[in-house]
């Protein structure tokens, strides 16, 4: 479980390292990927998916990413956040969960 805080206004990516039991990393061809950030209420504050283009798979990693201009019309400030993969055989696993919040831009 991972806690993580979002520099507002920033251009950025979050990473998670997939990796065997020995610490290489696993191939993640036909694996797809997805998280969602929730607030209080249980309402999608923002969303990740390779369909929207803010997932990237490279070298045995996911980036979950965003833009300056994007991250700096976010209204929420908090809430909780999961990274689920589906893997080639359709299986869904949770790779890191936990609370996630925005540090509020202050230079515009």
């Amino acid at each position: 479980m991972s806690d993580l805080i979002i520099q507002q206004g920033t251009d950025a990516a979050l990473q998670w390292p997939i990796t065997d039991e020995n610490g290489l990393p696993i191939d993640l061809t036909d694996w797809t990927f997805a998280a969602q950030v929730r607030n209080i209420r249980d309402n999608i504050v923002h969303e990740w998916s390779e369909a929207d283009g803010n997932v990237v798979v490279e070298d045995g990693a996911v980036y979950l990413q965003w833009t300056a201009t994007e991250s700096a019309a976010w209204t929420w400030v908090e809430g909780v956040y999961d990274l689920e993969a589906t893997l080639p055989n359709g299986i869904v696993v949770r790779l890191d969960q936990g609370f996630i919040s925005l540090a509020k831009e202050v230079t515009k």
